[in-house]
């Protein structure tokens, strides 16, 4: 068996601690973003969930995907599709701050060509997530880890939704511990916010975009960009 060197950097949770200096650059666009997402998700939802026949349906924090399917598959899915569009629109803003544009809230309700794609991945990342959980949970938590790069390939390097999952699962199976740590640990500092009244997750939500953009550029430096193309380093004093 050869236990040759990852042609793949490592998870750096310090990437946090720089999503974090990023927020701060324009804390007031995406604190607005945010609201906007936890308000279009709230409506969004109960809406199809009224179709699908659950009432007011179940709502996790707007831009963060559902842990467990406790209105059934459809639900769990259309909340999974309807939570990748807005997250889309929250990822094209955090990688045009990385490359030094600055996020507008207008980038939200652009629709990409790949708008389908977008859907389909978010159902395709929900549906591996499922799958996870019905074996003991964590399973579901190593799927978030493993193929979270499943939205920024589909937003930024234009793959497939299915491309994207097998391009995500390529870039992180051999840093599966490190990645499932990663992501639950960002899902958490995201949503901790919530705690303070409830109005205090506009000020961390957007941690979980910016974090894992910054993630998936140092996996991907070429993403959309020709890769003879180095990406702009967003903090070049350091």
């Amino acid at each position: 068996m050869s236990f040759g060197i990852s042609p793949w950097p490592a998870v750096r949770f310090s990437v946090i601690g720089d999503a974090w200096r990023l927020y701060k650059q324009h804390w007031g666009v995406w604190s607005v973003t945010t609201l906007i997402v936890l308000v279009g998700n709230l409506v969004v939802t109960g809406v199809v969930a009224s179709m699908l026949g659950h009432g007011r349906g179940v709502h996790h924090g707007g831009f963060r995907w559902p842990v467990t399917p406790v209105h059934g598959v459809a639900q769990y899915l259309a909340n999974f599709a309807i939570t990748g569009f807005f997250l889309a629109g929250m990822l094209r803003m955090a990688f045009n701050q990385i490359r030094d544009r600055a996020p507008r809230v207008e980038d939200l309700f652009s629709i990409p060509d790949s708008w389908l794609d977008v859907v389909l991945g978010s159902v395709l990342y929900g549906s591996a997530i499922f799958v996870g959980f019905w074996f003991c949970f964590i399973p579901g938590l190593i799927a978030a880890g493993v193929f979270m790069f499943t939205l920024p390939l589909v937003v930024d390097a234009k793959l497939p939704a299915t491309g994207a999952m097998i391009q995500s699962w390529h870039a992180l199976k051999s840093q599966w511990l490190a990645a499932t740590v990663f992501h639950f640990v960002l899902t958490l500092l995201a949503g901790v916010g919530a705690i303070l009244c409830g109005i205090g997750i506009i000020f961390t939500a957007p941690l979980y975009c910016l974090s894992v953009a910054l993630l998936y550029r140092e996996f991907f430096p070429g993403g959309a960009i020709p890769a003879s193309k180095p990406a702009k380093d967003p903090f070049p004093d350091i």
